[in-house]
């Protein structure tokens, strides 16, 4: 995987977002937040614990693996139940009429929908939940392979363990969706544990 230079070099990334689990198959994980001062990388926030999806991480997401994608990803919209807490990014409010498809048969798959095509797909999950308050998209499968796994988000921690999103505390959560500034073309990297 590239290092947080190669981040820099290649994608002008000046945040970085790092989840490193436990183990493998553990949903316990640890969150570290990096931002790039003139050429050093400074971490930015004491490193806070997580949850990750509840049968660990994988190099090959499948959908309903109940697993966290491990790689380099970028961050979409920003969305959620509660008001913009002055967020950077664009930031959507849900009312309960917006989705995100998980049926791999959909043409729709993994792909933000408004409730007016639901007739095109046969599940998808309702946004307004209490766990995406306030949420990030994780750019995960932005091709939209089908069955490679659908709605990757950083959300707050709901009921523990996550179906393969990443989740910190609410208030730990709101601090870093505020501290993160599209202009640095921040990054998220969920590592592979080696011990």
């Amino acid at each position: 995987m590239q290092s947080f230079d190669e981040l820099y070099s290649n994608n002008n990334c000046e945040q970085l977002v790092i989840i490193v689990p436990e183990k493998n198959d553990s949903s316990e994980a640890k969150i570290a937040c990096y931002e790039r001062k003139n050429t050093e990388w400074i971490q930015v926030f004491d490193k806070m614990d997580g949850k990750i999806g509840k049968n660990g991480v994988t190099e090959n997401k499948v959908e309903g693996d109940m697993k966290t994608p491990i790689g380099v990803y970028s961050f979409g919209t920003f969305f959620g139940s509660g008001e913009n807490l002055g967020f950077k990014f664009h930031y959507r409010k849900v009312d309960g009429n917006q989705f995100w498809v998980d049926d791999v048969e959909s043409k729709y798959y993994n792909t933000w929908q408004d409730g007016t095509n639901k007739k095109a797909w046969k599940s998808a999950e309702n946004l307004l939940h209490p766990a995406y308050k306030y949420a990030a998209v994780i750019n995960y499968n932005s091709k939209c392979i089908k069955g490679k796994g659908s709605a990757i988000f950083f959300h707050k921690i709901n009921n523990g363990a996550t179906a393969g999103c990443i989740a910190a505390k609410e208030d730990e959560l709101i601090k870093i969706l505020r501290w993160l500034n599209p202009n640095k073309h921040p990054l998220i990297k969920i590592y592979r544990c080696e011990t």
